[in-house]
């Protein structure tokens, strides 16, 4: 199993730098990281991250057949598609505020019990709009643009983006 290396222990001047950072490292090394919790101060700020796998937490067991329909003979059930992309992966790590305002990132425990992924895609992170690309897309919807239009101002603003057609039109 090829090892997967954690991001760099630095500090950032802001939380959403640090967690940019770190899914950037990530997405390079053929894995993605999700919030698992946070913890607050009096005031309401967040103090302290915990920043874990995507892979990472309890494997979800698979859910039971589904019982037949009215077109499928009485007693037949239909073995559902579901799974998990949980390996209960244990890599951890923490963005703890300091007293000069600013966000150290410490790991915890380094390593991974997975291969890394071919392609990021597979990571619903990864996947996610960053906020221009999404004030783009709505933009598009509103003068009622087509689909493959949108995914092509997608890829002029972003060519590495993780989008893609799917289908014919």
């Amino acid at each position: 199993m090829a090892p997967l290396d954690p991001p760099p222990e630095a500090i950032y001047e802001s939380i959403e730098v640090a967690e940019a950072h770190i899914q950037q490292w990530a997405e390079a090394h053929g894995y993605a990281t999700v919030r698992k919790t946070s913890v607050c101060d009096k005031r309401g700020e967040i103090r302290k991250i915990w920043v874990i796998c995507d892979k990472g937490g309890k494997i979800r067991s698979i859910k039971p057949p589904v019982p037949a329909t009215a077109d499928q003979q009485q007693g037949e059930t239909k073995p559902r598609k579901a799974g998990s992309r949980k390996t209960g992966c244990e890599f951890t790590l923490t963005i703890t505020r300091t007293s000069e305002i600013q966000w150290e990132v410490a790991i915890i425990t380094a390593t991974h019990n997975h291969e890394p992924s071919v392609n990021a895609s597979t990571h619903p992170t990864h996947r996610k709009l960053t906020t221009n690309e999404e004030n783009v897309v709505n933009a598009m919807i509103e003068r009622t643009a087509k689909p493959r239009d949108i995914l092509l101002a997608l890829k002029q603003l972003n060519p590495y983006t993780h989008y893609y057609r799917t289908g014919s039109g």
